[in-house]
């Protein structure tokens, strides 16, 4: 994480976006301690770390982990929002799915945070695919942004991952388009790559938004493809207010 970050600072990046559960992976094999013992508080260590560095690139840093808040030691499916003055505030995953119950309590509240360019919002993969109302939300907020912070993957089928990918990609770029012509927000699309403990993860990592005039949604950077590395775009948010206009 601290190479991409160094790495985003040379190309002038201002936001960077990490996957879900970026900080531990995702997979637990079926036991849940895994998360539990890796989660920390928000602020915490690893949001400590990062925010020296977030500072000393002005850049603001987001990252899912497993987060435990202290006074209950409850554990949340979580994504970190590092601000460049050093600030740090948590997003729960509000919809969890497949066996995140195991290991993770949902989360209560939508987060829509301010910045120097307004609102942005927030979501963690199963919230931006069946839950359209959470970038809805953010958009009745003034947010032009909405970040998608993923684990979007398939059960490892070997030599089947590729056609599978091949399927899955349609889907997984139609349900970011369609959050963005909802909404008229940009996306901004993290997803894990590669294979963690039993789940090949499809990386195709994305920046998409409104095209005014355009009524399509343009693809600025990405898909990433199924390989690790950073896809970046400078974008114009005033589109998604002449699309909504």
């Amino acid at each position: 994480m601290e190479r991409y970050i160094a790495e985003a600072a040379e190309n002038d990046v201002d936001m960077l976006l990490f996957p879900e559960q970026a900080l531990t992976g995702y997979d637990s094999g079926g036991d849940e301690k895994m998360h539990w013992m890796g989660a920390e508080t928000i602020p915490g260590p690893a949001t400590e770390k990062m925010a020296k560095l977030a500072d000393k690139y002005n850049m603001w840093i987001i990252f899912g982990m497993p987060e435990i808040d202290p006074t209950t030691s409850t554990v949340y499916n979580s994504v970190a929002i590092v601000s460049p003055d050093g600030t740090a505030i948590p997003y729960r995953k509000i919809n969890t799915a497949l066996d995140e119950p195991l290991w993770s309590e949902h989360g209560s509240d939508p987060v829509v945070f301010d910045t120097e360019w307004g609102p942005v919002g927030v979501g963690i993969c199963y919230d931006t695919y069946a839950f359209p109302g959470i970038a809805r939300y953010a958009a009745s907020k003034g947010a032009r942004l909405y970040l998608n912070s993923t684990a979007f993957g398939l059960p490892d089928m070997g030599p089947l991952n590729g056609i599978m990918f091949s399927l899955m990609k349609p889907m997984y770029l139609n349900m970011l388009k369609a959050r963005a012509t909802e909404s008229s927000v940009f996306v901004v699309s993290s997803n894990l790559v590669g294979k963690d403990l039993h789940t090949d993860f499809m990386g195709e990592s994305v920046i998409l938004g409104p095209d005014y005039p355009s009524k399509s949604m343009k693809i600025y950077a990405g898909p990433a493809g199924h390989t690790e590395g950073m896809v970046v775009a400078k974008i114009d948010l005033s589109r998604a207010e002449k699309k909504r206009g």
